[in-house]
C-alpha cells in the first residue's frame, strides 16, 4: 500500500483487489461503474472498454497508477455521464502538468456521446480540448474550483472560459467555489437554461442569456445583490426558479426579489443572521409575494452556519468545499424543529392562502415543509428530504 499527502483507503488486502479487477470485466451488462478511493489499476482503461453497455463513469478520491497507460481511443465509448474528482498522485506530478496518467484520464471525456460532465481542479478536463479534439455536445457542465483563500488572487485557468465558449448545447452550469468574473463573449451558451454559481460570476454569465433557473452559491451581500439585480435586469425577467443565501437578513430583499424576478415559480432565501418579524411573515403573502402569480413554492428559512475552512488542510480534512460554509450544511435531525416550533407557519399559511393561491410548498424552518396538494387541501407539515442546494435544480456533482 502506497499513500499520498491525502492518505487514500485503499483495499487492505491485495489478494481480493487483483480478484475484483479480474472478476469485473465478466459484468458484461453494467451499465454504470463508480470507482471510489482506490489505486486504479495499471489496465483501468483497458477495463472500462470492456463495458459495452456503460453509461455513467465516476472516479472519485482515486490516485493514478505509476506506469504509462496505453493510448486509447476513447472515442469508441458510449458513456453519456462522466465524474472525475479529487485525481491524486501517490508521488507530486510534475509541475508543467502535462503528465501522461492524468492526460489519459482526461480522454475519457473525448467520448461522443458524453452530455454531462463533472469535474474539478485536480484534473482541469477542459485542458484535453483541442481544434483536433472538440468537447462532444455537453447539455450539463458540473466544475468545482480550488479553495481560495484569498479570492482577490484568484484567476481563471487556462484555457476554460474559450472551453465555455465551445459549447452552444450546454443548459445547465454549476460553478463551484469562488470563481472570478467570466468575460464570455456574447453569443457564447446560447442554450443555457440553469446556473449555479457564485455571486461574483452571476452578472458576468447571466448577461445577455435566457436563464430559467438562478442559484447564487456563496453569501450575498445586499448591497452588491441589489446593484447586480439592476445591472441585469433585462436578463432576469425568465428567471424562473431562484435559490438565494444571505448572511443578514433584510426585509428588503423580498421587495427586490419581487421587482427582478416577475416569472417566479420557486424561490429559496437562506439567511444566518437576523430575520423576519412574526407580522412581516404574516404580511409577506398580500404585500409582496401575490404579485408572483406563478409562485407555487416559497422556502424562506433560517440556517445554522458552519465555520468557514481557514486553509485547505481543513478543507480537505472535512471534505468541505469554500461554498458550502456560506449555508449549505447537510439536512439531518440537528435541523427539525418540533411541531410546536412550527405551530406559527400555520398562521402564514392561512394569511397567504387568498394573497397566493398557486401556492403548493412552504419552508419557514430548516429541516419542515408545509405542502398542499390545490387550494382547498389542507396545508400539511412534512420532514424536509431534500438537501438545502438542491432545492432549485437537480445536482451533478458528488464531492
Amino acid at each position: 500500500q502506497v499513500k499520498d499527502v491525502y492518505q487514500p483507503r485503499f483495499i487492505a488486502d491485495a489478494t481480493l483487489y487483483n480478484t475484483l479487477l479480474t472478476q469485473v470485466t465478466s459484468f458484461t451488462s453494467l451499465r454504470q461503474l463508480v470507482c471510489r478511493g482506490m489505486l486504479l489499476p495499471n489496465n483501468f482503461h483497458s477495463i472500462v472498454h470492456s463495458f459495452p453497455l456503460l453509461r455513467d463513469l465516476a472516479i472519485v478520491h482515486c490516485t493514478l497508477p505509476f506506469v504509462r497507460p496505453l493510448d486509447f481511443d476513447h472515442t469508441s465509448l458510449k458513456i453519456e455521464s462522466l465524474t472525475l474528482l479529487d485525481i491524486r498522485y501517490a508521488v507530486p506530478p510534475r509541475p508543467d502538468d502535462n503528465d501522461i496518467p492524468r492526460t489519459a484520464l482526461r480522454r475519457l471525456a473525448t467520448a461522443p456521446t458524453l452530455r454531462t460532465l463533472t469535474c474539478d481542479y485536480t484534473v482541469w478536463v477542459h485542458r484535453v480540448f483541442t481544434i483536433s479534439t472538440p468537447c462532444p455536445p455537453l447539455t450539463a457542465l458540473d466544475v468545482k474550483f480550488p479553495f481560495q483563500k484569498d479570492r482577490d488572487r484568484a484567476r481563471v485557468p487556462h484555457g476554460f472560459i474559450p472551453f465555455l465558449e465551445t459549447l452552444p448545447s450546454l443548459r445547465t452550469l454549476i460553478l463551484r467555489n469562488h470563481v472570478p468574473a467570466l468575460p464570455l463573449l456574447p453569443n457564447a451558451l446560447p442554450a443555457l437554461r440553469s446556473l449555479s454559481a457564485p455571486f461574483s460570476a452571476i452578472p458576468s454569465i447571466c448577461s445577455g442569456r435566457r436563464i430559467n433557473q438562478l442559484d447564487i452559491r456563496d453569501e450575498a451581500v445586499l448591497a452588491p445583490l441589489y446593484k447586480a439585480f439592476e445591472v441585469v435586469h433585462s436578463h432576469l425577467s425568465l428567471v424562473q426558479e431562484l435559490s438565494l443565501f444571505l448572511g443578514d437578513w433584510d426585509d428588503e430583499v423580498i421587495l427586490a426579489i419581487v421587482a427582478h424576478f416577475p416569472s417566479l415559480t420557486k424561490l429559496q432565501v437562506r439567511y444566518a443572521r437576523g430575520g423576519p418579524s412574526e407580522d412581516t411573515i404574516l404580511g409577506m403573502g398580500s404585500r409582496t409575494l401575490h404579485t408572483l402569480t406563478h409562485l407555487v413554492s416559497a422556502h424562506i428559512f433560517h440556517i445554522d452556519l458552519s465555520p468557514r475552512p481557514q486553509n485547505l488542510l481543513q478543507v480537505e480534512a472535512n471534505n468541505q468545499d469554500d461554498d458550502t460554509a456560506y449555508g449549505a450544511p447537510g439536512i439531518d435531525d440537528t435541523y427539525f424543529q418540533s411541531m410546536h416550533d412550527i405551530e406559527p407557519a400555520t398562521e402564514a399559511q392561512i394569511a397567504w392562502n387568498r394573497a397566493c393561491p398557486a401556492l403548493r410548498n412552504v419552508q419557514l424552518h430548516a429541516g419542515w415543509v408545509w405542502r398542499r396538494a390545490d387550494p382547498v387541501d389542507s396545508w400539511v407539515a412534512r420532514p424536509c428530504e431534500w438537501g438545502i442546494w438542491g432545492d432549485v435544480f437537480g445536482s451533478t456533482i458528488d464531492a
